[in-house]
């Protein structure tokens, strides 16, 4: 757990604003930068950051 009493402002703004996205599926997972981005990322099954197992996408990070 994080003790929220020793960040600064500005990092607890960025704590509260990743947990937002996360809540309501906006948060930039693998999906979303490949249909906004297809050159950039191209199609297929990029593992997630945090695990490495299963595909980065909105309904693995609300797991």
């Amino acid at each position: 757990m994080v003790n929220n009493t020793s960040l600064t402002p500005i990092k607890q703004q960025i704590i509260d604003g990743a947990r937002l996205k996360k809540c309501n599926f906006i948060y930039p997972t693998i999906d979303i930068q490949q249909r906004n981005y297809p050159r950039l990322y191209p199609l297929g099954k990029i593992p997630c950051i945090g695990c490495k197992n299963m595909k980065d996408n909105n309904e693995h990070v609300g797991l």
